[in-house]
């Protein structure tokens, strides 16, 4: 009777107990599954409207250096100053729209506000002709302020909607308008401007996988809309994403600032709905059977209970090890990753500088070789990164004998340029070649995260005049590396944990491991020691061997 009753009170609290377990589950799975995805939400889309805007700032410049080019040109120089009909100019004005589809309209305008030269494209055509039908345009606001700056400025309008006889032209073309004045003799000569077709572009920049894109000009309208109908209307933000995830990019197009709005499409949004889903019905489905399974051994003996409870502890602890292998496995993925970042972005733009080189029939041999062996470079390193990681775990890894600086160099090769574009100095400092017998790879992996993490804390700390200097010497046999920033140093009270597994102090930035890493090659692998200390202006990080 006793043993019945027990039974009965240990099978109801485990029903309770199971019960409780499920919902616990699930809710802190929906929880973090959440603030992961806000996360990683937030990270990709900062990555691709950054991408977005440089594209978007390099047309921009392209546009602005063709101006001044055509500026600058002796022929048009002549017709500026003497203005009468040249076939030089008339042929330089359709060269360059016909070279450029997008090119709505160039027009030189004198002194006095009157258009002397003016080629557009025809309507309903598009073909390029030389317009008779010239006005005065001394009263337009663009003519008054052109006119008032110095040689070689550009004016560049917002985006906006084209005007024909003072009517927004049906169906609606987002143009932006560039000029610059035209000096003789110091003297101010006139105007020079072209008016650029903006929609097939920025059609092209808001095209978009994953989020819904659009455009926000200052006045809050959309400028670009990925549904056509609200193209040019009032924009409502909080409307728009209607409770998705967004992000915001601004730039600006000339003085005048844009917003780029990303929001989650219904595509993304629905993966992540079947992934919840499914991660709470595989976590249902566990819990009911492993309730069913435990249910039906406590109806045993104590004894059975008692051996039960010691299998699943033994089955417990296996699986503990098992999550912290895995565990390890995502840090290690989440690193490589972050080394990946910057060879596939200089890929990207390798390849987006031979279609602009194809496109405009500037392409070479010399350059489309160049390109080729730098993009090489980068897959190189990328397929290194992940030998290094490889060879991390496994104990037959290659040895042979390098100059440290030959691995500084390769690291350089790859980080070097978003130090540059940080305006950071990086300094090597040494008095011979120094070499090593150890694996070059995994060195070159501890350089690099030396150097990384001195970047990123003189970025985190928005140090100006910010640089990094490695010191390489040896001294009695031993071989010394520094590397050296100054961002100000490591506060004593963390200076102990640096290198401590998934201990970081560049918030949700960092991973913890790659200090850790660095320890354990330098001081397992290569019989050596890395220790940190701080100097007046920052951090220290010393590699002995």
């Amino acid at each position: 009777m006793n043993k019945l009753t027990f039974g009965i009170k240990l099978f109801l609290s485990y029903i309770i107990f199971t019960l409780i377990l499920i919902l616990s589950i699930a809710v802190v799975h929906l929880y973090f599954s959440q603030e992961l995805q806000i996360q990683q939400f937030l990270k990709e889309a900062k990555l691709q409207s950054g991408e977005k805007k440089e594209k978007f700032d390099a047309h921009i410049k392209i546009k602005k250096d063709a101006l001044l080019a055509i500026s600058q040109n002796e022929q048009f120089l002549n017709f500026a100053l003497e203005p009468k009909d040249n076939y030089f100019v008339n042929l330089l004005f359709v060269t360059l729209m016909e070279a450029n589809k997008d090119y709505m309209q160039i027009r030189y305008i004198d002194k006095n506000g009157f258009e002397l030269l003016r080629f557009e494209r025809d309507k309903e055509s598009q073909k390029v002709k030389k317009t008779q039908n010239l006005q005065d345009k001394s009263q337009r606001d663009y003519f008054q302020e052109v006119s008032k700056m110095k040689l070689n400025e550009v004016f560049i309008s917002n985006i906006d909607l084209n005007v024909e006889h003072e009517k927004v032209e049906i169906p609606h073309k987002s143009v932006v308008r560039f000029a610059t004045p035209i000096y003789g003799n110091e003297k101010f000569a006139g105007i020079l401007i072209i008016n650029v077709f903006m929609d097939s572009f920025l059609d092209n920049l808001i095209n978009s996988t994953l989020y819904d894109i659009s455009l926000i000009n200052e006045e809050n309208y959309f400028i670009k809309h990925h549904k056509r109908e609200f193209e040019w209307k009032k924009a409502d933000i909080k409307e728009e994403a209607k409770e998705k995830k967004y992000f915001l990019q601004p730039f600006f197009v000339g003085e005048h600032k844009i917003a780029m709005l990303l929001v989650e499409n219904e595509l993304t949004l629905q993966k992540t709905k079947s992934y919840n889903n499914k991660m709470i019905g595989i976590i249902l489905l566990f819990a009911i059977i492993m309730a069913i399974l435990f249910t039906a051994i406590f109806t045993k003996t104590l004894k059975n209970i008692f051996d039960l409870v010691t299998l699943q502890a033994q089955r417990l602890d296996t699986l503990l090890q098992n999550q912290s292998k895995l565990a390890e496995l995502g840090e290690m993925v989440a690193n490589i990753a972050h080394q990946w970042r910057q060879p596939l972005t200089r890929v990207s733009l390798i390849l987006q500088n031979l279609r602009a080189f194809k496109t405009k029939e500037k392409m070479s041999d010399e350059i489309f070789n160049d390109s080729m062996q730098n993009a090489l470079s980068q897959i190189e390193f990328m397929s290194n990164t992940i030998d290094n990681f490889r060879d991390f775990y496994r104990n037959d890894t290659n040895k042979e004998e390098f100059f440290v600086e030959d691995a500084l160099r390769s690291v350089l090769n790859i980080i070097g340029e978003a130090i540059k574009q940080s305006n950071i100095k990086l300094h090597i400092n040494s008095s011979q070649k120094t070499a090593l017998y150890a694996n070059k790879n995994e060195f070159s992996q501890v350089l690099l995260n030396l150097i990384v993490n001195a970047k990123d804390a003189i970025e985190e700390r928005a140090v100006q005049d910010g640089k990094i200097d490695i010191n390489t010497r040896k001294e009695n046999g031993t071989i010394i590396i520094e590397v050296c920033d100054n961002a100000g140093g490591i506060v004593d009270d963390i200076q102990e944990k640096i290198f401590d597994p998934y201990f970081s102090t560049k918030r949700d930035k960092g991973t913890g491991i790659g200090l850790y890493l660095a320890k354990t090659i330098i001081e397992e692998k290569m019989g050596g020691k890395i220790s940190m200390q701080n100097s007046k202006e920052g951090a220290v990080f010393a590699i002995t061997l």
